[in-house]
């Protein structure tokens, strides 16, 4: 996928966030457009508590904090990366199992 891809992916998921579907029921914006997405959200990364721990600031200005297990799909900058790797301030996205139980995939962008 393409930086600009990418980049246009994140923030068409800010600009959906912006109109009012932030108000989240179970910490997860629940997958658009019908097409069958798992649930996901969006946000700012604030801190990393633990090796596997980070808090996300939404764009309602609540935080959010997720335990990445060890299978799921990490990315920042669309390239795999250990958790370590990310940086306070990355604007990340997190996707969750249907039920919205357990992060299937956590990626970020950032500089």
């Amino acid at each position: 996928m393409s930086q600009n891809r990418r980049s246009l992916i994140v923030w068409a998921f800010v600009g959906a966030m912006a109109m009012g579907l932030s108000s989240l029921g179970s910490s997860v914006l629940a997958g658009g457009g019908g097409g069958g997405k798992e649930p996901r959200l969006e946000g700012i990364l604030v801190s990393m508590t633990a090796p596997n721990t980070v808090v996300v600031r939404l764009q309602n200005r609540t935080t959010r904090t997720l335990t990445i297990p060890a299978t799921a799909k990490v990315e920042r900058n669309g390239v795999r990366v250990p958790l370590t790797a990310f940086k306070v301030g990355d604007r990340v996205q997190a996707r969750f199992t249907a039920n919205g139980a357990t992060v299937t995939k956590f990626e970020g962008v950032g500089p």
